[in-house]
């Protein structure tokens, strides 16, 4: 897992701010904001397993495995206590981490949460065409001699966020 624990800049007063990623990014999308989040305040970042620089191991992975995930990464910290921002797929980990809490399985204090870009229903979400097709497809490793180019990945972003 690639992590990062960014100190707080100047003195620490308020809580650690964990932040996680959506889909398909990673915790680079906080690279231009992460010194204004550490302003009074640690930050703690990840990439998701299969995301960003984190490991890409040929297995299913689940929100539920995203979390242990997490919640193994903050343990790893001593963090006890923190405040949470997350961002679309995020917004679903994160909401898997507070029922942990709730059901007591999670020793971990959420002392606030922002919700970005997300539904954490999947039922009630706008899936695009294109995110429907992804989900209707078999979680497999693509071959190793697979025609993946510029051109192809731009076209499969267009049909996958386009309308």
């Amino acid at each position: 897992m690639f992590t990062i624990d960014a100190p707080s800049i100047g003195a620490e007063v308020h809580e650690p701010l964990l932040v996680l990623h959506g889909f398909p990014t990673s915790s680079f999308d906080y690279a231009a904001v992460l010194d204004p989040l550490r302003a009074g305040r640690r930050v703690l970042l990840l990439d998701g397993l299969g995301y960003g620089l984190s490991a890409k191991p040929d297995m299913h992975y689940t929100l539920a495995l995203q979390a242990d995930l997490v919640a193994a990464f903050v343990a790893a910290r001593g963090v006890t206590r923190l405040s949470l921002l997350t961002h679309d797929v995020g917004d679903t980990v994160g909401g898997e981490l507070l029922a942990r809490r709730a059901e007591g399985t999670w020793a971990v204090e959420v002392s606030r949460r922002v919700i970005t870009n997300g539904s954490i229903y999947l039922e009630q979400a706008h899936l695009t065409d294109g995110q429907l097709l992804l989900l209707a497809l078999p979680d497999e490793k693509l071959p190793g001699d697979a025609p993946v180019t510029a051109a192809s990945l731009t076209r499969s972003l267009r049909d996958t966020y386009g309308r």
